[in-house]
């Protein structure tokens, strides 16, 4: 055991090669066990050093000079003497650095720290360090305030061992504190991308298996940023560059809703972790609805459960909990979320203007799946979605425009519109296997009945409706026609399906008293009607 070196005017080679010989070694130079010399500190002035581990994809060059004039770090109050520059590879990746310390390195066991102030910069990503270390070998100390800031968290790598996901450029700060296995982060802020962060975290190994924990808040955030600190590229259109681009256009093709991003188990299972997260404010391209986001999510031995997570939608709230399950293949997920005031106007934008008046959204969403990303899982999910309509009321003239009464919409053109309540509005699906049946579809108000049938695909994100408007006084100039609605998700298409026969008694038996409640799923006797629904696809 060395407790200290003192080094002057030195040059010092070290190497080690892959398959373990070292070019210290005087006596018996083929030796390749464990070291048998423990070096603890080290004074270096005016040297140069070099230490090279072929095993680990490791070259380090360091050069030392007094720093004149004396300095004084600003995080500990010691004062700072030497100057120390730094070139180096490690895993290929390229590296230098600049630091500024005390007279007296520390390496193994000493836990005796030492001021140190500096920065390291690989390629585009620059870390900045002020505070103290102890015992850099092994299990190092650390007391310092760190700022990181890149162009991408994809950049990290190979530095660290995981694979961060293609982000935009982000920049966090925080005071670190190492001991024996543990980090804490306190004072934790940052931004990456649009999305703005602070709050505390922790990293430690738990019987050698990593353990993330954070409890973070925003005050605005973007989703596919969030997405980008949970392992998933932000999306490669929007990025720079052709290659992403072409990359993005074939995980995410421009007409689907649903994320087609695959899992990736290996990262589930590598790591266990407990993060809440309140962002105040969240959007997302595509998705003006969203409002807010607030999650607990927890992993541990490759199952992820979130409970609660509270998603802010259209002025109103989706509640719920889900898990994902990686050590199934295929990945097996289930989720159940309560839908609470949502707005059709926030919904809807492109609603017409008569149509904004229509009341809030209240609901629930089941499905349980498997599949290798989430497109996959509710491509082939079962459960069942239901929708109730609370309040509002409607134009007198779109509500004449629905039920296609050319008649009553002349009249009120001339004699002035109105609003008209609605009585009740009801919409329930069950799903198998991704197929979704209607088990009943009405909008009722004092003058209309609108009934449907149709179904929902998952797997091809498109739907086919067929919705029958009744007036309940038909005059003369009532069309005898339906309303199809049909379409991808994203871009659906309403047409008039003259050819389509009306049935000549209700499609179901709901109605709209006080307290109407949907039908219990469940099988159903088939609906009287001579309407035919055509699959979409």
């Amino acid at each position: 055991v060395i407790s200290r070196i003192v080094l002057k005017d030195a040059q010092v080679d070290m190497q080690r090669t892959a398959g373990g010989l070292r070019n210290w070694r005087l006596i018996n130079p083929d030796y390749r066990g464990p070291a048998k010399i423990k070096l603890l500190s080290l004074e270096a002035y005016r040297t140069t050093l070099r230490f090279a581990d072929r095993s680990r994809e490791f070259d380090i060059r360091f050069a030392s000079s007094a720093l004149e004039p004396v300095a004084v770090s600003p995080q500990s109050g010691k004062p700072l003497t030497q100057k120390i520059d730094i070139k180096g590879v490690y895993r290929g990746g390229d590296f230098n650095a600049q630091a500024f310390t005390g007279d007296v390195l520390t390496f193994l066991e000493t836990r005796q720290y030492f001021p140190v102030r500096g920065h390291v910069i690989a390629g585009k990503t620059r870390l900045d360090l002020d505070g103290m270390a102890a015992d850099m070998f092994r299990r190092p100390l650390l007391d310092a305030n760190v700022r990181i800031a890149g162009p991408t968290l994809s950049q990290l790598h190979p530095f660290i061992l995981l694979r961060p996901a293609v982000s935009r450029p982000y920049g966090v700060e925080a005071q670190v504190v190492k001991i024996e296995d543990k980090y804490t982060f306190t004072r934790l802020r940052g931004k990456i991308g649009e999305t703005d962060l602070a709050g505390d975290a922790a990293h430690d190994l738990r019987n050698e298996r990593s353990y993330w924990r954070a409890d973070l808040g925003s005050e605005s955030a973007n989703l596919f940023d969030l997405r980008s600190l949970a392992g998933v590229d932000y999306p490669a259109e929007s990025l720079a560059g052709a290659a992403a681009k072409q990359a993005g256009s074939r995980t995410n093709p421009p007409n689907r809703l649903f994320p087609r991003h695959a899992f990736k188990p290996d990262h589930f299972r590598t790591f266990d972790a407990h993060i809440s997260l309140d962002a105040k404010k969240l959007k997302a391209p595509g998705m003006p609805a969203l409002d807010s986001l607030r999650f607990t999510a927890a992993l541990q031995d490759g199952v992820l459960q979130i409970e609660p997570v509270d998603f802010g939608i259209a002025g109103g709230h989706a509640r719920g909990r889900g898990t994902l399950d990686t050590r199934k293949q295929p990945p097996y997920a289930r989720a159940a979320l309560e839908l609470h005031d949502l707005s059709l106007e926030r919904l809807f934008p492109k609603l017409p203007a008569p149509a904004r008046r229509i009341g809030a959204l209240k609901g629930k969403l089941q499905f349980e799946g498997r599949g290798e990303s989430i497109a996959a899982v509710l491509g082939g999910a079962s459960g069942k979605l239901e929708i109730e309509l609370e309040g509002g009321s409607i134009s007198n003239l779109l509500d004449a425009k629905l039920s296609l009464n050319l008649g009553k919409i002349a009249g009120l053109m001339l004699r002035g519109d109105r609003d008209i309540p609605i009585r009740c509005g009801m919409a329930a699906f069950d799903f198998r296997n991704g197929y979704g049946k209607s088990r009943v579809l009405l909008v009722e108000t004092e003058q209309t009945r609108i009934e449907g049938t149709g179904a929902i695909y998952l797997r091809d994100e498109r739907l086919d409706l067929l919705l029958t408007p009744r007036p309940k006084n038909p005059g003369l100039l009532t069309l005898g026609s339906a309303i199809h609605v049909r379409g991808s998700f994203k871009r659906p298409e309403f047409t008039l399906d003259k050819g389509a026969a009306r049935a000549p008694e209700p499609l179901s038996n709901v109605h709209c008293p006080e307290g109407a409640a949907l039908p219990a799923a469940g099988p159903s006797t088939p609906a009287r009607s001579s309407v035919s629904i055509r699959p979409a696809s």
